[in-house]
């Protein structure tokens, strides 16, 4: 009862917007270090004179590199002092929010639901009601939650800037995107209505300040200032690829095309479809029903619309589907591969060479250099690691390795760990190995794989005999040894037959 007095007449003190008077007692120095990012390094560093009351507060950050957050040992809670080691808010606060603080209006919480806004004086400028605040400090803008989709802007006075029940805000430039019952809408920063919230998508671009809008299903680009962007009346117009290119898919006439910001033709409005998958000056599209790939810089078809399907596999392979025939088309060396016999269900391409297949619900993999399937259409999961394949078996639950070149390493283990950038440890009943470069260099029957990063060695222990691996070389340094080999992690040092060793160029060499 006497602590529930206590914080009752504690949050009747904060909310009677009275400043709380300093306190100056005997301190002594101590060092605090910013945990945010500084441009002035030595001052985030400096000693702090900390206000300890026999160890009764300790510092825990700092706002600004000016405003100190302390933290009472025994009631656990937040208060403020300056660099003096002056009190300038009592520990009251459940948490002090700093990413959102600044030197002069500083986020806290009383508990759960209950955040407001103080100033370095303790000062209320915004009362404890409040959800969550969230500070846009270039704005001096609060986004003030009162419950789940409830939100609303102030200014660091706590004037309404933006006020009525809003699900969703975002800051903007100069603008401010507004959710409501599942429409978006734009507000000028002056709380003065840009867009009205009718439009079902808004994506703001920062780098050519333009809004790309959808409204009853219809994309359209308009200005920063909620114009239209282009003279002429298309259907429709959305940004085309990457938000670095200024390039835009148009409909006109029903037919589609790509141009640019001037409203110059990248490529000709006539086709049925244009892939929003381009690769530099090459678009796929689709006209009389069939698929070709178009070159903007020639203005000609490089790969002509013949096609049922095209998929763009990399920069340079393509895999074109008739009604007979699926072909990899390398349009750098003018490569065709016939991989009709193979079935896909995605086009992801694997290091650049291999691409998955699929039969009666299995996977496989082929290489798309050479058409051949490198891994058979039996396993549940296929996964492609540096040099190293493996094929997963659901029913037995093991892993079969493959080689870059299809050939089978190690069958029926039971998991694999990646060691370095090529090195995989193995493991099969209790026993384990060692894969480098898609091949085995050490087989699955050691009890212990130890890898030393520094020295780039590994002990191999098996039935108590040790054996010393260069696993870059192959080369075993040390085998089959009943002496106990050693690698000091600090030193590097080689301890074997009670004799110190260090290993440079290929060798071990005696201490």
């Amino acid at each position: 009862m006497k602590n529930l007095l206590i914080l009752s007449f504690i949050t009747c003190i904060l909310f009677s917007n009275i400043s709380f008077s300093q306190e100056v007692v005997k301190v002594e120095e101590t060092v605090i270090e910013s945990t945010e990012a500084d441009n002035n390094y030595s001052r985030s560093r400096r000693n702090v004179k900390n206000i300890y009351k026999k160890g009764e507060h300790f510092l825990t950050g700092n706002i600004d590199n000016e405003i100190y957050i302390i933290k009472n040992n025994s009631t656990k809670l937040y208060g403020l002092q300056d660099y003096e080691g002056n009190l300038l808010v009592r520990p009251m606060f459940k948490s002090i929010n700093k990413y959102s603080s600044s030197k002069n209006r500083i986020v806290a919480s009383l508990d759960y639901s209950k955040n407001g806004v103080i100033d370095r004086k303790g000062e209320i400028i915004i009362p404890f009601e409040f959800s969550s605040i969230t500070s846009q400090k270039d704005k001096q803008f609060f986004i003030l939650g009162r419950s789940y989709s409830n939100y609303e802007i102030v200014d660091y006075n706590g004037k309404p800037v933006l006020t009525g029940n809003f699900e969703r805000i975002t800051v903007y430039d100069d603008n401010i995107k507004v959710k409501r019952n599942d429409a978006y809408g734009i507000y000028k920063d002056n709380g003065e209505v840009l867009l009205p919230i009718v439009y079902d998508k808004i994506d703001y671009s920062s780098s050519n300040k333009h809004f790309s809008v959808t409204k009853n299903g219809v994309p359209s680009i308009l200005t920063n200032d909620g114009k239209n962007l282009f003279k002429n009346n298309y259907e429709e117009v959305e940004k085309f690829g990457s938000y670095r290119n200024y390039e835009y898919l148009v409909v006109k006439n029903n037919k589609k095309g790509v141009i640019d910001l001037d409203e110059h033709a990248i490529t000709p409005i006539k086709f049925d479809e244009v892939s929003t998958k381009s690769n530099y000056h090459l678009y796929t599209v689709k006209e009389n029903n069939l698929w070709g790939v178009y070159d903007s810089y020639f203005d000609k078809y490089l790969i002509k619309p013949v096609y049922k399907e095209i998929h763009q596999l990399s920069k340079i392979q393509y895999l074109l589907t008739s009604s007979d025939k699926k072909i990899i088309r390398n349009i750098k060396f003018k490569t065709n591969t016939d991989v009709s016999k193979y079935n896909f269900n995605d086009y992801y391409l694997s290091n650049a060479t291999y691409l998955k297949t699929k039969q009666d619900n299995k996977y496989g993999l082929i290489n798309i250099n050479t058409g051949k399937l490198i891994v058979p259409t039996k396993y549940d999961r296929v996964r492609v690691y540096n040099n190293f394949i493996s094929g997963y078996n659901e029913q037995n639950k093991k892993y079969t390795a493959f080689s870059s070149n299809g050939k089978i390493t190690v069958k029926d283990f039971n998991n694999s760990k990646n060691l370095t950038t090529k090195l995989y440890k193995i493991t099969k009943k209790g026993k384990a190995g060692l894969i480098y470069d898609g091949n085995l260099i050490a087989d699955v029957k050691y009890d212990i794989v130890t890898y030393y990063r520094n020295v780039k060695l590994i002990i191999l222990v098996k039935n108590s005999s040790y054996s010393l691996l260069d696993h870059k070389t192959g080369k075993t340094l040390i085998k089959d040894s009943k002496d106990r080999i050693t690698i000091n992690s600090a030193t590097n040092k080689i301890k074997y037959n009670n004799k110190n060793y260090f290993y440079s160029s290929g060798k071990l060499k005696e201490e």
